[in-house]
């Protein structure tokens, strides 16, 4: 996805693509944010440039980018920001295993 943002692909259409959040049928988009109330392990976006996309940010279920897509600004200062994300969510222990059996075959030992 970093090589798609590289190479010029707008950040919509990778999120409308490739993000595992509900957020992707609005190509990202998860609406404007105070500092306060930005989702946990997002708060760093806050203070991230304009239409500049993050190095990816791990978050307790997941990995993002994300980019601010406006600004509302008052006295000089931002007081909300726009956000659209790219999420991979984490996968369980069991999701892994599941994946691997399909993929290998297993032999156990039984004495």
């Amino acid at each position: 996805m970093q090589a798609d943002l590289e190479i010029g692909i707008s950040f919509s259409d990778i999120a409308n693509q490739y993000s595992e959040d509900s957020s992707a049928a609005y190509n990202g988009d998860i609406g404007y944010f105070r500092r306060s109330d930005l989702p946990v392990g997002l708060e760093k976006v806050f203070d991230v440039p304009l239409n500049e996309p993050t190095e990816i940010i791990e978050t307790t279920d997941g990995f993002v980018i994300a980019m601010v897509y406006d600004v509302v600004e008052a006295d000089g200062e931002r007081q909300e920001v726009a956000v659209r994300i790219i999420k991979a969510r984490k996968a369980t222990l069991a999701e892994v295993l599941d994946e691997y059996s399909k993929l290998h075959q297993a032999w156990y030992i039984v004495r």
